[in-house]
């Protein structure tokens, strides 16, 4: 019994040992599993605090992603893995962080993109980043050995995937918060500038409602004005108005406003105190984002003072123009009355050198009286030319011409007097390029005359050096010349103002003259694209060197050269010979008629406008000398009637007349004569305009040659080259003596054909409109 007992006690005993063991082992295992969750708690949280303790900081979002891949990489056990954000722009998925992470698995990625359900991948696992129901991007996790990811690391991932979708939720908010600060900074430093330069603004600016009630002036606006900002707060600018401007002018401001454009234009205003001001005024329509008009911004500058310097320069002009018309006019009679008796002295004393009988002294003394004629007779032409430089009445009047006789003629006028100072004369002409230049000839002529006679005049032993030359540059001819002499030199201070109107050296003075050749050299230069210097050496001579533009030219229909002979008698004598002279003074009457006489012409005279309408009628005079100030009837009103009469419109009138004005000679062109002759002229002269109106043939001096000059020399076949609209115009231009534009249309006939603008040219300049009439019929 006592064994059955023990054994059962013992049985009893082993099953309590057994119970306990379980209960033990089972109390290790729940332990066991409570450690292992607390351990992946822990894992859990450390990796949140690792992955929260960066997402913290201020960092960019790139490398806050690239941080997190690689917590997320060494926690895991994955091959690779890679984290992709959705393009705000164009809403597909970009790479932002990747490791260990395959091109493979790159390809698979772009391929799905985001779409919500993942096809069956063992390889690959796709975690989307959203918050609410927004995606932001997705998580990539590529698997290693192709094993599936236990629940545990998928809730982790999980966690982790949420977490960072709250951080990049937050990153965008905040940086959405700062973009917006720092915006609104920004314009509100932008309207503190614009309202600080509106304040210090040297202008007023003024804004008002859409009913024209002024809602802000600057601190300006009250300088001006004398108004404050309390005293027009509400009121309407209409409180500024001078009553000097009619009401239309601001309904037409008031229009232009309300309808979205903006008005510019000039205030008269009156002021707080009562003076008035004058304005300059830029106001235009404010616009909300709508586009409704919402205010009117007036912007206005005070231009009071330009006002009055405006005024003041008008009234300076008008007395310029005043004061230069007084001088033109004085200078106009001046010339008339000084060549008026300088035509009888020149005249007369030429007529008494033809006379055969005089002796030798008087034959000298004469010829003083004729020389001293002709410097009284320079000396008033510069005068007068550097008038009209001065008062921009100068014109180019460009002609084809022979370079080289042009440089023998003035030779030829210079030697006599170089050989009578015992001077030589050299001469180095290697202007080779071309034979012919186009320029004018008449101011180079002048610039040549001026600077070979100032060499001559303060040359008294040596030599005298003239080198002319033609250069090409970059396209453009260039005529170089150089005027060297062994005369007195000048000091470095003169070479200052030698070039000065009225300024003369000291070897200028003790020469004489008026101290305007080299100026007006120098200007004619300048005009035609050109410059005059010097270098001079005080007691070893001067060097003037002339640099101008010029075109290579070509040979002119009336290039042939003329006899310098006297004209002695007409060959057909009888035939149209017949002329009238028209003068009230009876000593220019003379002069022309004992020249006439002598070469063989009948001659009538007139003392007025009025018997030379009666003559006319008489005789029927083959050309007309016509003076143009005349009394009872003066020349212009004379020349009308005779040339409105039907046997008049043949009859060629040549004016004769003091005047050298540009103006003044347009004026007479236009009453409708075919010539013009300037006083006091040379015997060459007054033939020539006679051999350019009618059709005669000259008897000379010597030669005893005879030489038929054509009334139209000009080939009328070459017009017809030129369309007829063109030669329109001209003809028009001609009629109504608009010279302006005869020769505006001419240098477009020059561009097309140089030879036809050449010859149209050498026309106009001599004043033979009905030559050019003819041509343009």
């Amino acid at each position: 019994m006592n064994n059955k007992y023990k054994q059962l006690q013992s049985n009893v005993l082993n099953k309590e040992r057994l119970f306990h063991v379980e209960q033990i082992m089972k109390l290790n295992t729940e332990r066991k599993l409570i450690e292992e969750q607390a351990n992946e708690n822990l894992r859990r949280l450390t990796l949140l605090y690792d992955i929260f303790k960066h997402t913290t900081a201020q960092m960019e979002i790139d490398d806050l992603l690239k941080i997190i891949a690689r917590i997320l990489h060494n926690s895991l056990n994955v091959n690779g893995m890679a984290i992709y954000l959705i393009d705000d722009k164009n809403k597909n998925i970009k790479l932002h962080a990747s490791i260990n992470f395959s091109e493979e698995s790159m390809e698979k990625i772009n391929k799905l993109q985001m779409e919500e359900e993942s096809p069956p991948s063992k390889d690959l696992i796709r975690y989307p980043l959203r918050v609410g129901k927004e995606i932001l991007g997705l998580v990539a996790i590529a698997n290693k050995n192709n094993k599936p990811i236990d629940i545990k690391e998928q809730e982790l991932l999980l966690a982790v995937c949420g977490h960072i979708s709250t951080t990049l939720h937050n990153v965008k908010l905040f940086n959405s918060l700062n973009n917006e600060l720092a915006e609104r900074k920004k314009n509100e430093e932008e309207l503190s500038k614009l309202k600080r330069a509106v304040e210090n603004s040297p202008v007023s600016v003024l804004i008002t409602d859409t009913n024209g009630n002024i809602n802000y002036v600057n601190p300006w606006f009250s300088q001006v004005t004398g108004y404050s900002f309390e005293e027009v707060l509400g009121k309407n600018p209409r409180i500024l108005r001078s009553g000097n401007h009619h009401i239309n002018y601001y309904n037409i401001l008031w229009n232009t406003i309300t309808k979205g454009n903006i008005w510019h234009g000039e205030f008269l205003n009156k002021k707080k105190n009562g003076e008035l001001y004058w304005e300059q005024a830029s106001i235009s329509p404010v616009f909300d984002g709508s586009g409704n008009i919402i205010n009117y911004v007036a912007i206005k500058d005070d231009i009071t003072e330009h006002k009055r310097i405006d005024t003041e320069l008008r009234k300076a002009k008008e007395e310029a123009e005043r004061a230069n018309a007084t001088k033109s006019t004085f200078l106009a009679n001046m010339s008339h009355e000084i060549r008026t008796p300088m035509n009888a002295i020149l005249g007369f004393s030429q007529l008494l050198l033809r006379d055969s009988n005089i002796t030798a002294q008087q034959r000298e003394h004469i010829g003083i009286i004729n020389k001293s004629g002709e410097h009284l007779l320079d000396l008033i032409n510069d005068i007068l030319e550097i008038s009209k430089i001065e008062a921009g009445r100068v014109y180019i009047n460009l002609t084809s011409f022979s370079l080289s006789e042009f440089i023998e003629d003035l030779a030829n006028l210079f030697r006599p007097r170089m050989e009578e100072k015992g001077l030589e004369f050299f001469i180095e002409n290697e202007a080779n390029n071309f034979k012919y230049i186009i320029a004018d000839q008449n101011k180079l002529r002048q610039i040549f005359i001026n600077l070979i006679g100032n060499a001559l005049k303060f040359t008294n032993s040596g030599s005298i050096v003239w080198r002319i030359n033609t250069v090409k540059k970059q396209g453009v001819f260039n005529l170089m010349s150089e005027i060297e002499d062994s005369g007195e030199g000048m000091a470095p201070e003169e070479l200052q103002r030698l070039f000065k109107a009225f300024e003369q050296t000291e070897v200028g003075i003790k020469a004489g003259g008026t101290g305007l050749g080299l100026a007006i050299s120098q200007k004619f230069a300048k005009i035609m694209n050109g410059e005059i210097n010097a270098i001079s050496t005080k007691g070893k001579g001067s060097c003037f060197k002339l640099q101008l533009e010029v075109k290579e030219g070509y040979k002119s229909m009336g290039d042939e050269k003329k006899s310098d002979n006297r004209v002695v008698g007409i060959e057909n004598i009888g035939e149209e010979n017949r002329v009238l002279i028209v003068d009230d003074i009876m000593e220019n009457r003379s002069l022309l008629s004992e020249t006439l006489k002598t070469a063989g012409f009948e001659v009538f005279e007139a003392e007025n406008g009025k018997e030379a309408i009666e003559q006319f009628q008489k005789i029927r005079p083959n050309i007309i000398f016509m003076d143009i100030l005349m009394p009872v009837m003066n020349g212009v009103e004379a020349t009308k009637i005779i040339k409105g009469s039907e046997k008049g419109k043949a009859t060629p009138i040549i004016a004769v007349t003091s005047s050298v004005f540009e103006n003044e000679k347009n004026k007479i062109i236009n009453s409708g004569v075919s010539g013009y002759l300037a006083r006091p002229f040379k015997e060459k002269q007054l033939f020539e305009v006679i051999a350019a109106c009618i059709d005669i043939k000259y008897i000379y001096e010597n030669e005893k040659l005879v030489i038929t000059v054509n009334k139209h020399k000009f080939d009328t076949e070459l017009m017809k080259k030129l369309s007829s609209e063109l030669v329109g115009k001209m003809k028009e231009a001609t009629i109504n003596g608009d010279s302006d534009k005869l020769f505006e249309l001419i240098d477009e006939v020059f561009q097309l054909t140089p030879e036809i603008g050449a010859e149209l040219k050498e026309l106009a300049n001599n004043y033979k409109y009905d030559e050019l009439l003819i041509l343009f019929k």
